[in-house]
């Protein structure tokens, strides 16, 4: 017995909204009769990090505006508001809101929240033509069920209030309906879309659906259907996996559904995976197929007679052998049934498949028939049932049917083969050893493959009769079978073979994988051949080369080395690396200025692995040569150096900090940090900065002492002491706060001596000097057209500067009242918050940093600092 109910239907307003290839479809949110219609074209409920607590979660929708009046008509869509349940949302207006993470909309590529929102306002020209919009709405609420949302538009016309969980969830257009034992299968038929918007209520509908004993869930989609968008289906199709964060705001998937199949699941061409059918026929198969062994012998009979006709299908599939044995006649009914139901050829095969486990001595004689007189495919079918088939008898008469010229030319003896083989049964031997003498090589080919599968004890003399067959593709299976797997007999077979391939000019995978096990020299000028054939193809070829013939001849390879491809070139240079080859270092050296950077990359490696003195020498002379033109190159160059790590490495690094060209200060900076970073004290710098960080300065002054034990000419050992030294001086006062900034002052300039276009001594030095009340001279060191410049992505070296400021203006204030100072402050004021707002722009968003470090108190109280801290406390970290 089958129960339908009609749940949702389609909103009769979405006639009027012309079809979209696109997914998902469009849906009209207002009347089809009003003066602007507006339709949801595509929408999307998102979290910016779903795997952070504390991602922002967004609606993104785009709207189509159609304008049937005969006036133009303006949406004001940056005052457009998103009402969820009781709390409004305006519209988002920058990127922050979304911490600066792209928009994620399936069929989009990612963008930006100004690209993709577009102006302020949105001009609908009259006549019916249409403008699409995309609007932003941020901050919603983490729960699994939002309330009902609505869309409120501004417009030139008056504002519209458009319910969107409404009509979304009018526009599922959602069928139930019950079959199977007990009405234990659903089938839920959606004809409308599906998005995060109305996930809520196809949950409930299911989960409705549940409780009245549904335990297997098929959903079926329609053509007209959609998904629409990649979090809902990954929901949908990961039902129980109820701890992905990415789904820890969609609706808990009911639990009494065990198992859920897709029909026709938009976007999924191959059906191959457990939970995708490519009808619901093959679908309530799937959801049915661990079901059946439940299900007592009587139930199954009782079902398999009068059930659903779904249901009798999959009972078929799935339980089949069981009922096959029961009533042979009801299967036997399937073979011809006039039922429009069951006229599909797949019923007809599932049940000649079931025949095989029938123990009644009618069911061979009704498989025999099939054989002879049934179709190529329902032929083959029934003889291998046979075959399978537990009766003696019936095994017996699938070899004679089998042997049968006539049944052989019927439904080929290849197909038969494959079929049987299948068995492995050693009783077939007979037939695929005379077939392997037959005169269609397509045949000769299938028996040889059953033969080898088989293991027929004569083994060696099969594969010299296939290795002297006329048909290539018996002779390459002959060979895979012996690179694959032989004994110690056949390694002479199998060593001629190489050769006479070789010989024959035959260079694919196999000889060449076959050469490496080998390794016979005499191969080799026939591998330089087919390098010099097709230098550009060559790396198999060049590594085979080199393992068959070894360090003593990759002499052939230096000649062809200007012709070989790069990955070949890198191939080789590491391998003389390898050999300590005579000719290794001039080629290594010579690659560093290759123009291919899968070389360069490698040279640069392998001058890392030498690391002497004279590797430092050859980078150096690379980095010279490839600047300025070769700016990638160069720097991979720079990370070498830094790699190496050598005393004179770093002080190749330091020359080059200390260039006037500003292009190679900057890439020092990066062979520096790698250095740091590999440095023997980078730990203990590390555990400074925690002690920095939590302001114990005493115990980060200590570890940093023993770092400069360690390595005496560290530039960031001596500036992290400064800065240690002068969180200390906030607790000081007169003459040890005097002594301390002097203390500090004098490791920042160490650590200048060591590293002096660095912006963090340089800028500490700065501080101090503003201290001590030489403001002036501070904010000449800092505030340069030079730095600015070099440091124009360094969101700490503006932090910084703004910090010099703060203290200049403290120090400005001690002054007496003139309007000369008046001008000053108002310009340290201006120019110290423009460092910050740089600083803040660049992505310094240290909040709490901002809102305690003294050196901005002077800062603090503008109406323009509380604003740029607001803006960080609201996008956090």
């Amino acid at each position: 017995m089958a129960l339908l109910l009609s749940v949702l239907n389609r909103s009769s307003a979405e006639e009027d909204v012309p079809e979209s290839a696109a997914h998902p479809h469009p849906r009209l949110l207002t009347h089809a009769d009003a003066k602007l219609q507006v339709s949801r074209l595509n929408v999307a409920l998102e979290l910016t990090n779903a795997y952070e607590p504390n991602g922002v979660r967004y609606l993104a929708i785009k709207l189509g505006f159609r304008n049937a009046g005969t006036d133009e008509i303006v949406v004001v869509s940056n005052l457009c508001r998103l009402l969820v349940g009781n709390d409004e949302y305006p519209r988002v207006q920058s990127g922050q809101e979304l911490r600066n993470y792209p928009v994620l909309i399936r069929g989009e590529s990612e963008q930006t929240v100004e690209g993709l929102q577009g102006e302020n306002t949105i001009t609908v020209p009259a006549g019916g033509k249409s403008v699409n919009a995309w609007m932003l709405f941020a901050g919603l609420p983490p729960a699994r069920d939002l309330p009902p949302m609505t869309l409120k538009i501004e417009t030139s016309t008056g504002p519209l209030d458009l319910e969107l969980t409404r009509i979304e969830n009018e526009g599922l257009d959602l069928q139930l309906e019950r079959i199977g034992p007990a009405g234990r299968v659903g089938i839920a038929r959606l004809s409308g879309d599906l998005n995060a918007i109305n996930v809520s209520r196809f949950a409930e509908l299911i989960s409705g659906y549940a409780d009245q004993g549904v335990t297997r869930l098929v959903v079926s989609f329609s053509p007209h259907s959609s998904i629409g968008d990649d979090l809902t289906e990954e929901w949908l199709v990961m039902e129980h996996e109820e701890e992905n964060e990415r789904l820890r705001f969609f609706p808990v998937w009911p639990g009494l559904i065990k198992q859920a199949v897709y029909a026709k699941l938009p976007g999924h061409g191959d059906e191959s995976g457990e939970y995708l059918a490519s009808s619901e026929a093959e679908a309530v198969q799937k959801v049915t197929r661990d079901l059946m062994p439940a299900l007592d012998r009587a139930t199954l009979m009782r079902e398999v007679r009068v059930g659903h006709p779904l249901i009798r299908r999959a009972i078929l599939f799935n339980a089949g052998d069981v009922i096959a044995n029961d009533d042979l006649q009801l299967v036997a009914d399937f073979l011809n049934s006039k039922d429009p139901a069951f006229a599909d050829p797949e019923i007809r095969r599932a049940a000649i498949q079931a025949l095989r486990s029938a123990i009644s001595p009618q069911a061979a004689p009704l498989l025999e028939r099939i054989v002879r007189d049934g179709s190529p495919q329902d032929a083959l079918l029934a003889l291998k049932s046979l075959s399978e088939s537990q009766q003696a008898e019936a095994q017996q008469l699938a070899m004679r049917l089998a042997s049968e010229p006539v049944v052989q030319e019927r439904v080929g003896l290849t197909a038969i083969m494959r079929a049987v083989g299948e068995s492995h049964d050693e009783r077939w031997l007979p037939l695929f050893q005379t077939a392997f003498t037959n005169a269609n090589p397509l045949v000769r080919e299938a028996a040889l493959e059953q033969l080898l599968r088989l293991g027929d004890g004569q083994r060696l003399d099969l594969i010299k009769a296939a290795l002297a067959d006329s048909h290539d593709p018996i002779r390459d299976r002959a060979f895979e079978a012996l690179l694959a797997e032989r004994s110690p007999e056949e390694q002479p077979l199998f060593e001629r073979e190489v050769m006479n391939r070789v010989k024959a000019n035959r260079k694919d995978d196999r000889t060449l994988l076959a050469l490496r096990e080998i390794r016979d020299p005499a191969a080799l000028p026939q591998i330089l051949k087919w390098i010099d054939e097709r230098p550009g193809e060559d790396l198999l070829l060049v590594t085979t080369y080199v393992e068959v013939g070894g360090a003593e001849h990759i002499g052939g390879l230096i000649e062809r080395y200007p012709r070989l491809s790069p990955d070949s070139q890198a191939y080789v240079l590491r391998m003389l690396f390898a050999a300590n080859h005579p000719d290794a270092r001039r080629m290594i050296q010579s690659g560093l200025l290759s123009e291919q950077e899968t070389v360069y990359r490698v040279c640069k490696l392998l001058m890392v692995e030498w690391g002497d003195d004279e590797a430092v020498t050859a980078l150096v002379d690379a980095i010279e040569k490839s600047l300025p033109n070769h700016i990638p190159r160069a720097e991979e160059m720079v990370e070498g150096l830094g790699l190496i790590g050598s005393r004179a490495a770093k002080q190749a690094l330091v020359v080059m900090e200390n260039s006037s060209n500003w292009e190679t200060q900057r890439i020092a900076g990066l062979g520096m940090m790698i250095l740091r970073q590999r440095s023997p004290v980078a730990i203990w710098l590390g555990a400074a900065t925690e002690k920095t960080n939590s302001e114990d300065y005493l115990g980060a002054i200590e570890i940093l002492n023993l770092a400069m034990d360690v390595e005496p000419d560290s530039a960031q050992v001596y500036n992290s002491l400064g800065y240690a030294q002068m969180g200390l001086v906030r607790g000081l006062s007169g003459s040890e706060k005097a002594d301390m900034i002097k203390l500090a002052k004098a490791n920042f300039e160490k650590a200048l001596t060591f590293s002096p276009n660095d912006h963090n001594p340089l800028t500490g030095v700065a501080i101090c000097l503003a201290n001590e009340g030489q403001f002036e001279t501070a904010l000449r060191m800092v505030d340069t057209p030079l730095l600015l410049t070099r440091n124009q992505n360094q969101s700490v070296f503006y932090y910084n500067v703004a910090c010099v400021y703060g203290v200049s203006i403290d120090q400005l204030l001690m002054q007496t009242d003139t309007p000369e100072r008046a001008t000053k402050l108002k310009m340290y004021q201006t120019r110290g918050m423009k460092f910050l707002n740089s600083a803040v722009q660049i992505g310094f968003g240290n909040a709490r940093l901002l809102d305690s470090d003294p050196d901005l108190n002077s800062l603090r109280e503008l109406p323009e600092f509380k604003k740029l801290a607001a803006k960080i406390m609201d996008v956090g970290p």
